[in-house]
């Protein structure tokens, strides 16, 4: 009888274990899929950054190139 109480509490123990375990695992798969859907926000507004830098950088160089030109028609000019 002392036998089947110390598996029967050894059972209970490793079935609590077991639920707890699952439910860690549980909290962090859906912390996990949470991460990688902010991530992926993240990674969109990147790129859209990205797009809008190079297109601020293209109309910057194109200023400098029509402030340069018109700078050597004035020089022509002059």
């Amino acid at each position: 009888m002392q036998i089947d109480n110390t598996t029967n509490y050894a059972v209970q123990e490793l079935s609590m274990r077991l639920g707890n375990m699952a439910i860690r695992a549980g909290i962090l798969h859906q912390a996990n899929d949470e991460l990688k859907d902010e991530n992926s926000k993240l990674m969109k507004a990147n790129e859209l950054l990205k797009k809008q830098v190079a297109s601020y950088k293209g109309k910057g160089s194109e200023q400098v190139n029509a402030t340069n030109h018109q700078s050597g028609s004035d020089k022509q000019r002059g």
